[in-house]
């Protein structure tokens, strides 16, 4: 589905409430529009922490301190990128890193850990003149009348 979705394009999403709204900016490959590798930036920041941990660390500091370290470095991709590239869009940049963070890790069962997912490079600028739901019956207040980045693969088409 989008494949097809292109500039100007009406969509909604693919949620209870779809909502509808016209995409405004299409960017198919952010590493192109970035001029940096950030598929590759992406596996450097969030790969998995496989390292031994002794039984008497207090894991919500670990975890504190890990998640402290991947903001900042993306903190200073992104800080390189915009030095290099002025008219890169900082909101994309911050929609790339956020969409992933939540979206990228898979558990598998079989190996009982997670695998780091794919990083998705194609997203679109949507402004939404009737708000999707997030994921539950009642539209989103945040979204209406906004102009969202989203990642491609979660909007489709309205027909």
């Amino acid at each position: 589905m989008a494949k097809r979705i292109t500039e100007g394009s009406l969509v909604c999403t693919k949620r209870k409430i779809e909502g509808m709204g016209i995409v405004l900016k299409r960017v198919k490959d952010i590493n192109e529009y970035a001029e940096f590798d950030l598929s590759g930036a992406f596996i450097e920041v969030f790969k998995p922490f496989d390292g031994f941990l002794p039984v008497a660390l207090d894991l919500n500091k670990v975890y504190t301190s890990v998640y402290s370290h991947r903001q900042k470095m993306i903190k200073e991709i992104n800080a390189k990128i915009l030095e290099k590239k002025p008219e890169v869009e900082l909101e994309l940049l911050q929609k790339f890193w956020s969409h992933n963070g939540e979206y990228s890790h898979q558990f598998n069962p079989k190996k009982t850990k997670k695998l780091l997912l794919k990083a998705k490079l194609d997203f679109c600028l949507v402004n939404w003149s009737k708000a999707p739901s997030n994921y539950h019956g009642v539209p989103a207040r945040h979204l209406h009348r906004k102009n969202v980045w989203m990642s491609s693969s979660s909007i489709k088409n309205k027909t």
